[in-house]
């Protein structure tokens, strides 16, 4: 297994920086109503998808080859579903007449995709440890 570091993420052309995530998530949440009891339900199964998807990605790299297929298969099908709620999200935006471009920035590139799903996890996480 190896070491990674952010720099090293950072010569793939198309990673998603901190940044770059922090900005398509600050127009995402502000495109948001909040008050809304459907909207919720469907942010926190996004929450949620965001965080299996970031377990079995890690997990890619850290369990033994014969466990990589299964886990790969559960890792696609979870992004599958994680931009499938994605797309939830952006019908509430467009339904509330809200600017919806954050979705056309992460969903060009598969990798970016995922790597959004990992900010919305550690986004979440690193705000869930105070509670």
């Amino acid at each position: 297994m190896e070491i990674y570091t952010y720099s090293d993420f950072l010569k793939d052309k198309t990673a998603l920086t901190f940044e770059e995530a922090g900005e398509i998530y600050n127009n995402l949440v502000s495109s948001l109503n909040t008050k809304d009891p459907d909207f919720l339900e469907n942010w926190t199964t996004l929450i949620e998808l965001a965080a299996q998807y970031t377990e079995l990605r890690v997990r890619s790299e850290t369990i033994p080859l014969p466990k990589r297929e299964q886990n790969d298969i559960s890792r696609r099908s979870t992004h599958e579903a994680f931009i499938s709620q994605l797309k939830v999200i952006k019908y509430f935006s467009e339904n509330d007449g809200k600017n919806t471009n954050w979705f056309d920035q992460i969903t060009n590139d598969r990798q970016r995709q995922g790597d959004f799903a990992n900010y919305l996890a550690y986004i979440y996480s690193v705000n869930t440890r105070k509670k």
